[in-house]
């Protein structure tokens, strides 16, 4: 059984204020968040912990013999950080979000080399937009997250990385387009689109400049995979619109080229991120500092 240390944490506070709402505020969560963690810990033991009288709440009678393990285990826990931790002795599961484009290029090479660093943890990865990685992230259904869009100002998340990245139109080099100076976009919209599905980030984004400039989208082919998409792109069946960082390598081998559009000046954030409240473990801390460097050595802006 692989028990977050942050949910020990909160059911050892709660049972000394009695009060779900009073152990948010104390330990700086939402009602919620101490709510899921307590289930959390109930789902993994088997029984119940609480009950409640009122807006007051008691340990049962196995939630008073579960106390003293969980201060013990809060005890040697610390201990395990203060000392630290042999990597291979480093077990159980993180926990990770990405949206569908970012875990694509260079997953493979820094999930290698992770597991090379921490080879008894696994690795659970979700991928979804990165306005579901935020709920499940404050739902504490994910450790950590990587998503694109704009900046997270969500006062229960931590940003551990952030950067900024260019939107852009891209085709293949022989396009008629390309080399043209502040095209317009009615002119890059009458061209045959492919794009991504309507509840991406890039395609909201599009929407509204349309909307902006009063005309309309009508793509040829919709898709929510954006390495399918590209080879599409470059293989001439029409424009898309992406971030920069997901074509450079074929900007650099002459298969795509980036259109000159008029106004198209887009900058959107790629962010790491976690609850402010989660406890980073050496596991956790390791992977976002291998992605970290990862998106510095492999995604220009």
């Amino acid at each position: 059984m692989n028990m977050e240390l942050r949910n020990i944490e909160t059911f050892i506070k709660l049972t000394e204020l009695e009060n779900f709402s009073r152990t948010a505020e104390y330990l700086n969560y939402s009602q919620s968040t101490v709510t899921i963690q307590i289930q959390q810990l109930e789902k993994e033991l088997g029984f119940q912990l609480f009950e409640r009288i009122g807006k007051k709440v008691i340990l049962t009678n196995l939630g008073k013999k579960f106390l003293s393990e969980a201060k013990e285990m809060k005890k040697i826990e610390e201990q395990m950080l203060h000392l630290g931790m042999n990597k291979n002795e480093v077990s159980g599961t993180l926990r990770v979000g990405s949206i569908e484009s970012l875990i694509n290029p260079y997953s493979a090479k820094l999930i290698t080399e992770y597991h090379r660093q921490f080879p008894k943890v696994k690795i659970d990865i979700r991928t979804s937009h990165t306005t579901d990685l935020l709920q499940m992230v404050k739902q504490n259904a994910l450790d950590v997250a990587v998503g694109f869009g704009r900046k997270i100002t969500d006062r229960d998340c931590f940003i551990a990385y952030a950067r900024s990245y260019r939107l852009s139109f891209v085709a293949h080099p022989d396009n008629e387009l390309i080399g043209q100076r502040k095209v317009r976009l009615d002119e890059v919209l009458a061209q045959p689109l492919l794009l991504t599905e309507r509840d991406s980030i890039y395609r909201q984004e599009l929407e509204e400049m349309a909307t902006n400039e009063d005309t309309v989208i009508s793509p040829s082919i919709e898709i929510d995979n954006t390495m399918i998409l590209m080879e599409l792109v470059q293989r001439g069946l029409g424009i898309s619109f992406l971030p920069n960082y997901i074509f450079q390598e074929s900007i650099s081998k002459k298969k795509l080229s980036i259109l000159d559009v008029k106004g198209c000046n887009k900058k959107f954030w790629c962010q790491i991120f976690h609850h402010r409240n989660k406890w980073v473990s050496p596991a956790m801390k390791a992977f976002i500092d291998l992605t970290v460097q990862s998106f510095k050595t492999n995604l220009k802006s």
